[in-house]
């Protein structure tokens, strides 16, 4: 029973809490302290309020101590070893949000004795005990880094297990549990036969393949997309940027070579982190510091994700350079892959309505686009996702609620080997040869995955 105040303030058994929330404001923050003599701690710092104690499974409210004196109002609860992460007895403390509270509450369990570490460290008892494997503590420790509510809700449902019960299900159509290896209703006789395995084994390939195609999502989950936005002298770079980020991030002038410094401004597509990357424009330069400018600008492309290639709509026909030109030369022939725009189609003499335009096979098929009106913009979001190959037919984007999603080159790796045999399977002679081909490839995609072996 927590509440009772012990005299003497000891060390006690390997106590360890973590703050949990993300570092900065906030209305409310969580700590969770683990170990032997987590009761014993928090005898010591929590007092409830009136005659309410923290039992398991239930909030109590008080407050937190330190000295005899209130370090702050709190909502405690207990989980017991059986159904914590870590498999010791386990506090969860709610608090005030603000970086001032949470450092108190901090000090707080320090002077009583527990010893601060991080997150991941619970997730590595976990791993330890095999109570998660280590794809689920990889994305526990990914999730603080999530900056949109999509890739918060897919690392969570990576943290949660997705993986796991993806590799269940499909164990399950292999094993026979689904009816599509179910024997024939023959009055309950017969084993089930060639024709029956195969289309689980369609499904299972079907599956994989889907979850393989993810990739590109789940890396932009850990680490933004970034996308460059490069051209001529005022051809509307900054001005589409801050169409882009829905707001007047970078100044806008018609005068040629306002944008010096390259300019980085965090957003999202659909839910999908990117970086928006606004440079200086390319051309012959205009003095030492436009050179500089220029350079800075082909490192920021260099190192992106995705280019736009904006040509003002005027000039496009002159300009020998356009498109592929344009970024070889400036770029450089390893540029990453590159998109067509065409802007300021408003002011063209061939006013055509923004988005794709038909071109000769041998030229690009430029995106017309009048960024001031925003005409053209939800096209270009579009064919942004695709040429980063985050939709597109089979990778079903965005994903369902729980889907699994492979976000580094060893698990899609381990995706690939388990879909080519899994693929080969289907061409056994026998059903039960077929099943345990099947199985034996899903059991290695499970602990090449969940345990790294």
């Amino acid at each position: 029973m927590w509440g009772a105040m012990p005299s003497p303030a000891r060390p006690f058994r390997q106590v360890w809490f973590a703050v949990e929330s993300a570092t900065g404001t906030g209305g409310i923050s969580a700590l969770t302290c683990a170990g032997p003599g987590v009761d014993e701690l928090m005898a010591g710092v929590f007092r409830p309020a009136g005659r309410g104690n923290a039992t398991p499974r239930e909030l109590a409210y008080g407050h937190l101590m330190q000295d005899g004196e209130i370090v702050d109002e709190i909502l405690c609860a207990r989980i017991p070893p059986e159904e914590s992460l870590t498999g010791w007895p386990t506090a969860t403390l709610t608090c005030h949000g603000g970086t001032a509270v949470v450092a108190a509450a901090a000090r707080a369990l320090r002077k009583a004795g527990a010893r601060r570490v991080t997150e991941a460290a619970f997730w590595r008892q976990a791993v330890g005990t095999k109570r998660r494997d280590r794809l689920q503590a990889a994305a526990a420790a990914a999730l603080p880094r999530a900056t949109t509510a999509l890739s918060a809700a897919i690392l969570l449902a990576q943290r949660e297990g997705a993986a796991r019960e993806a590799i269940g299900r499909m164990q399950d159509l292999a094993d026979g549990a689904s009816p599509s290896l179910d024997p024939p209703p023959c009055g309950g006789r017969g084993p089930a036969t060639k024709a029956t395995a195969v289309p689980a084994v369609a499904e299972i390939v079907t599956g994989l393949r889907a979850w393989r195609a993810t990739l590109p999502l789940g890396q932009a989950c850990l680490a933004p997309l970034r996308i460059a936005i490069v051209g001529a002298p005022n051809a509307g770079k900054s001005t589409l940027l801050n169409a882009l980020a829905g707001k007047s991030r970078v100044v806008v002038h018609e005068a040629p070579g306002t944008t010096r410094d390259t300019v980085e401004e965090p957003g999202a597509i659909e839910g999908v982190p990117v970086t928006w990357i606004d440079t200086a424009g390319f051309g012959a330069p205009q003095g030492t510091i436009d050179a500089r400018a220029q350079r800075a600008g082909a490192r920021a492309a260099r190192a992106a994700d995705l280019l736009l290639v904006l040509v003002e709509s005027a000039d496009a026909a002159s300009r020998a350079e356009a498109w592929a030109g344009f970024v070889a030369r400036h770029i450089g022939r390893s540029s990453p892959p590159w998109l067509p725009v065409l802007t300021k189609v408003d002011l063209a003499a061939d006013r055509g309505p923004p988005g794709r335009k038909t071109a000769p096979p041998s030229q690009p098929v430029p995106l017309r686009l009048c960024a001031p009106s925003d005409d053209g913009l939800e096209a270009l979001r579009a064919e942004i996702l695709d040429a980063l190959a985050i939709t597109g037919v089979g990778r079903g984007f965005p994903p369902a609620p729980g889907s699994p999603v492979c976000w580094t080159a060893t698990q899609s790796r381990a995706l690939g080997d388990c879909l080519q045999s899994v693929a080969a399977a289907a061409i056994l002679p026998t059903p039960k040869r077929v099943r345990s081909a099947v199985l034996r490839a899903l059991n290695l995609l499970d602990r090449r995955l969940r345990w790294g072996r």
